[in-house]
């Protein structure tokens, strides 16, 4: 408990926006926690440190527990997976020594904290994709409302064209790392089709927040981007927009044309609050 207390006082303390975990070392030769404190001995990694880290590229470490499972839970609980060392002014550098010895490598953790000037954050995602040529329109807006439900961020269709000249459609569905066991289930049990490409990407975000406009009849949510301090985009919150014209009894794209003059005057902002 007293490192979780620890790790959020220090992550506070610092002010730190944003915590990147590079790849996590896991013991790679199958050896055993021995049994302590009342717990059977277990497999090592430990099984709850492996759940924790769904997500978080791994490596192959030394022998023994190299990560445990309240470090595995920080990094689930604070932390986003960076494969590579992200672009950044290095501002300081913190170490970190535990109790053991090993002699094959010095058992010390590293935290460099600094200020990244990129001109947006960049978050690894997958993609997950399969072709259909035997099932009607009907059935894949069902196993794309499929998808969502399983974690889905995204999901869409693209035209193709398959073996022997049929017409097809390209499946694909856009979701965290840690979503993929879920949405290939459901692409099995919602689609025909007998198997699931996957890939990574990388995207690159805005920096996003939700702020409330006050328009001539109430009040709608804006979704603004930031870029550098600097307001990029702002789009109202459709379903606002028109929940306020069924209230009001004015056409919604009264509203929302006025939703968006009061978007436009926050793009030419330095800044939102």
């Amino acid at each position: 408990m007293l490192d979780v207390v620890g790790v959020s006082a220090a992550v506070h303390g610092l002010g730190v926006e944003r915590l990147l975990v590079s790849s996590v070392p896991l013991e790679a030769g199958g050896g055993m926690l021995p049994a302590r404190a009342g717990h059977p001995a277990v497999p090592l990694p430990a099984p709850v440190t492996v759940e924790l880290l769904r997500g978080f590229h791994a490596r192959a470490g030394g022998p023994g527990e190299v990560v445990t499972p309240t470090a595995a839970a920080v990094f689930a609980a604070l932390g986003h997976p960076s494969v590579s060392f992200p672009e950044m002014t290095i501002d300081s550098v913190g170490y970190g020594a535990g109790s053991r010895d090993p002699s094959d490598r010095p058992n010390i953790v590293r935290v460099f904290v600094g200020t990244s000037e990129t001109a947006a954050s960049v978050r690894q995602l997958l993609v997950m994709e399969a072709n259909l040529d035997d099932m009607t329109p009907e059935l894949v807006a069902d196993a794309a409302q499929a998808l969502f439900a399983a974690g889905a961020l995204d999901v869409w269709t693209t035209p193709i064209q398959m073996k022997k000249g049929r017409q097809g459609v390209l499946l694909s569905a856009l979701a965290g790392l840690d979503a993929e066991p879920r949405l290939q289930d459901a692409f099995f049990e919602a689609t025909s089709t007998f198997g699931v490409r996957s890939y990574r990407v990388s995207r690159a975000e805005l920096e996003r927040r939700v702020v409330t406009v006050e328009l001539a009849d109430g009040s709608v949510r804006v979704k603004v981007g930031h870029l550098k301090g600097r307001v990029m985009t702002a789009t109202p919150e459709h379903d606002d927009v028109a929940a306020l014209a069924a209230r009001v009894g004015r056409p919604v794209r009264e509203i929302y044309d006025e939703a968006v003059g009061a978007a436009r005057a926050l793009r030419h902002s330095p800044s939102v609050p």
